[in-house]
């Protein structure tokens, strides 16, 4: 509504639409997961509404490369530009030995995080603890919903809202990202490998992230397969040395200040002319 305005009395400003993710490619695979027909209808207006918004603008920035590819190809005279999310190495120091338990950390508003848990309590969760050992789960992050807090059990614990975070992944062992729609970098495995804790997420959860299963990241799309490599990493000190220090040299190379800073430049430069 805004940009007619800014047209009118600012007509040499370049207006750069910063997507974060792309709403509708978010939408879109919730709705496919459902299969709810309202929800494909919804998506299906956002997508118009955000490619007509992509194309009235003179710069649109996406986070992953699968998004650029994705708008290359649905509006391919607009021009899109690779911005990646910035977080810069700050690992925390626990060794293994001292560490226990799993992560999970997400805005409740945000409904991919909503289904994630739900999904990982019903399905993945019962796997879990049929395993010998022990695991907790810690879920952290504001307006968890009732249908969550009725799976509270004595190894999950729900947090909501925590001022501070940093002392959870100091004393975790392995975050979890068990994402099943979204769009976009997802910022809770940022934040997990730049601060040295490994992670084990879905293949969607980890897409666009320069990431490699086994290396710098535990790669897992059924129950049965997240069960297990939960395990691995909170039962295998050898392999989670190999993700913790897999996982820092991936936001070093790619997510890091001195690695964006040219993207940057780029688009100041010669991006919006």
């Amino acid at each position: 509504a805004m940009l007619p305005w800014i047209r009118r009395f600012a007509p040499q400003a370049n207006v750069v639409f910063d997507t974060v993710d792309l709403h509708f490619f978010r939408e879109m695979r919730q709705a496919e997961l459902s299969g709810e027909p309202h929800l494909l209808e919804a998506a299906r207006q956002t997508k118009e509404d955000e490619l007509g918004l992509i194309q009235k603008c003179d710069c649109t920035l996406v986070v992953s490369p699968a998004e650029q590819e994705l708008l290359t190809a649905e509006v391919p005279d607009a021009r899109v530009q690779l911005l990646p999310n910035i977080f810069d190495q700050n690992p925390t120091k626990e060794e293994f030995n001292t560490r226990s338990g799993m992560l999970f950390i997400g805005n409740f508003d945000h409904p991919p995080n909503v289904d994630a848990m739900l999904y990982f309590l019903k399905e993945v969760m019962p796997l879990i603890r049929e395993q010998p050992g022990e695991t907790v789960l810690t879920i952290v992050g504001p307006n968890p919903p009732e249908v969550l807090l009725e799976l509270v059990q004595d190894d999950v614990r729900i947090l909501g809202w925590v001022q501070d975070v940093r002392p959870l992944f100091e004393s975790c062992r392995v975050c979890i990202a068990p994402l099943r729609f979204g769009a976009g970098v997802k910022g809770k495995i940022n934040m997990s490998l730049a601060w040295g804790v490994p992670v084990v997420g879905t293949s969607l959860a980890c897409e666009g992230m320069h990431l490699e299963d086994e290396e710098s990241v535990l790669v897992a799309d059924t129950p049965e397969a997240f069960a297990a490599a939960v395990r691995r990493a909170c039962t295998d000190p050898d392999l989670w040395e190999t993700l913790r220090e897999g996982g820092l040299l991936k936001m070093e190379r790619h997510f890091s200040s001195a690695s964006v800073r040219p993207w940057i430049q780029e688009l100041v430069h010669h991006g919006l002319k």
